[in-house]
């Protein structure tokens, strides 16, 4: 990632984060992004978790400039967000993103195509991590089946 996307990134987040009601804004989007969202918060302290957005938007920004605090933060992060724990499923990501964008076009008051560019290209970084991470577990287990199976039918067929 280079130098100039990052600093056009932090730049605009500091100016959002300003914004007194910018992670108010984001979840409000969020949630209206599709009745899926919704539940996964039913029983969630938001003020915390703004605070973790707020946390988890500035670890993308570190992942993306290849710091190892970052990265060692988009794993935990990955985890907590893969089948085995919340479950959010890959095709979720891009209203996370896309509410996101929405939001930092509402509340950066220099908002343009590149720095909405800029950050697409910060947020895939880690996005693409959190789905590389999301892998389940049983879906892993049957492939394997289905590979050694389709092994065998081979040998069967050389040995005929």
């Amino acid at each position: 990632m280079d130098k100039n996307t990052l600093a056009i990134v932090r730049e605009s987040y500091g100016r959002c984060a300003m914004q007194a009601t910018f992670f108010e804004d984001f979840y409000e989007t969020f949630m209206r992004s599709s009745p899926e969202i919704m539940p996964f918060f039913d029983k969630t302290n938001m003020a915390k978790q703004r605070q973790l957005l707020r946390e988890g938007i500035s670890f993308m920004i570190l992942f993306a400039d290849n710091n190892a605090g970052g990265e060692m933060a988009i794993e935990h992060i990955g985890k907590i967000h893969d089948v085995k724990h919340v479950n959010v499923r890959p095709e979720l990501y891009p209203l996370w993103i896309n509410s996101l964008l929405e939001c930092i076009g509402k509340h950066d008051k220099h908002h343009n195509e590149e720095i909405r560019d800029a950050w697409k290209a910060v947020l895939d970084i880690g996005i693409r991590r959190f789905i590389a991470m999301y892998r389940p577990q049983k879906a892993e287990s049957e492939a394997a089946v289905e590979n050694e199976s389709a092994a065998a039918q081979t040998e069967e067929q050389a040995a005929s």
